[in-house]
């Protein structure tokens, strides 16, 4: 991108552009692409900013509910686990953060999400893998202080051996699509 900005000499005594020293030639390369570049950026700011209102809670002040999702009144998981929502509404436009608590011995069936999910493991230990079926030799452990990253539509599944919470940040549509439609508790 190439826009014309007369090029100028300082004049220091005005501390700006002496019109009697402007060429009146283009200034093109690393000044305009950095324009650009801040302009986007402050675009991109402005964007975020505003659709992010802020949220400052304490850990006491958590709401845990069962986790049902929009497009149904029934819960998206198996008995046993919460969700509290931080940030944003499930089904709405924009960011998402949710804290899922699950039980000890709880396994979510192989599934995927229509957006990437980004998962710390706040508590406990999340087993995860990779398939359509649950593979518990597969799968990796994820200790209290673990990222993970799992990209759209990766088919997955998860479980604990004691009590796990872990935090998701995602974007909407948020959402959980199971492999087997029979393990989806909103439709038995």
């Amino acid at each position: 991108m190439s826009m014309p900005i007369e090029e100028c000499s300082m004049d220091t005594a005005n501390r700006g552009c002496a019109a009697s020293s402007c060429t009146g030639r283009p200034i093109t390369g690393w000044p305009t692409m950095l324009l650009g570049v801040v302009l986007v950026a402050l675009a991109a700011c402005a964007a975020v900013n505003a659709e992010t209102k802020m949220v400052m809670l304490q850990p006491d002040e958590l709401k845990w509910g069962d986790p049902i999702l929009p497009g149904s009144s029934l819960p998206a998981f198996e008995k046993g686990a919460k969700v509290a929502v931080l940030q944003g509404m499930p089904g709405e436009s924009g960011p998402v953060v949710v804290r899922l608590k699950f039980p000890a011995n709880f396994t979510i069936a192989p599934h995927w999400h229509t957006t990437d999910e980004i998962i710390t493991v706040l508590s406990g230990t999340l087993h995860a893998g990779m398939g359509d079926k649950v593979d518990r030799e597969k799968s990796l452990a994820f200790p209290t202080g673990a990222f993970v990253a799992m990209p759209a539509k990766h088919h997955h599944f998860a479980w604990t051996q004691e009590e796990t919470v872990v935090e998701i940040h995602s974007n909407n549509p948020f959402d959980i699509v199971y492999i087997n439609p029979a393990d989806d508790p909103r439709k038995r």
